[in-house]
């Protein structure tokens, strides 16, 4: 029986993950619209909230991004973000989101897509948008699925709108960060004995405790991504997701890779 050596070194897939996200333009774009989202969500600045609800409306329509948008659907939520950039919660506004997300959105089990962005627009009524995130962050973080939680009605959904406006530690995990996770070996190191491989929750925390522990003090855009686990899931997602990089995706491709010499699924297949 051959018995091969195996040299994992997390600190070592943390510093090569830091030089290869500094070279993903892509990505480091998105970082900075997330900051001047969180700037215009803080000021409750019309434009920002214009855009916060074409979020929450693509959401609301197309199920949380797990299908894409109609045409319609996105030609509609388009003009309607450029005619109400500066008073989106008007009646006139309102009415027209709400007759978009009527024609155009999927129906959620019980709901309607308009349904859904009607209780929304009545939740703004009573508070600002500032308000309205600030408590829905309160709701995600308590597993409430109540009031606002109850708009958007799937948790990555939530945690996407929060960390694209703001809120850096939530982490919208799907397929492509569980396999970049799974295969780098950052679930291995940094999950407990009783971790599920099967659970987005246990892979939330796995990469939680992997930026604490091996990305702290590291700057981003003069965001630490030691404490902002949402932003270091956003260069994945970009490095992994088909319509992107798609380095790590569902056939990984291992030999374009600049993350093949410190990946554990890596090392293991050149061990082999």
């Amino acid at each position: 029986m051959n018995v091969v050596s195996i040299r994992f070194d997390p600190q070592e897939l943390a510093n090569e993950m830091v030089l290869v996200f500094r070279t993903m333009d892509e990505a480091i774009t998105e970082v900075i619209e997330f900051k001047e989202n969180a700037v215009g969500i803080e000021q409750n600045k019309p434009s920002v909230v214009t855009k916060a609800l074409k979020t929450l409306a693509s959401m609301i329509a197309t199920r949380n991004f797990y299908r894409t948008g109609t045409e319609g659907f996105i030609n509609g939520i388009n003009v309607w973000q450029k005619n109400h950039k500066s008073s989106p919660l008007s009646t006139p506004a309102k009415n027209e989101l709400i007759a978009i997300l009527d024609q155009h959105g999927m129906k959620w089990p019980g709901w309607s897509s308009s349904d859904r962005i009607r209780l929304l627009l009545e939740q703004l009524q009573e508070k600002t948008m500032k308000e309205w995130t600030k408590s829905l962050y309160s709701k995600v973080r308590s597993g409430e699925k109540k009031d606002e939680g109850k708009v958007i009605g799937i948790q990555k959904g939530a945690d996407n709108f929060l960390r694209d406006f703001g809120y850096f530690d939530r982490i919208p995990i799907d397929i492509h960060e569980k396999r970049f996770i799974l295969r780098t070996g950052i679930f291995h190191f940094c999950s407990s004995r009783d971790s599920d491989p099967l659970a987005n929750k246990d892979f939330q925390n796995a990469l939680v405790l992997f930026c604490r522990n091996y990305l702290s003090g590291i700057m981003m855009e003069d965001i630490d991504i030691g404490i902002a686990p949402g932003i270091v899931d956003d260069f994945i997602w970009n490095y992994c997701a088909k319509f992107k990089r798609n380095i790590c995706g569902a056939t990984p491709l291992c030999h374009e890779c600049k993350l093949n010499t410190v990946c554990l699924f890596s090392i293991m297949r050149v061990s082999n």
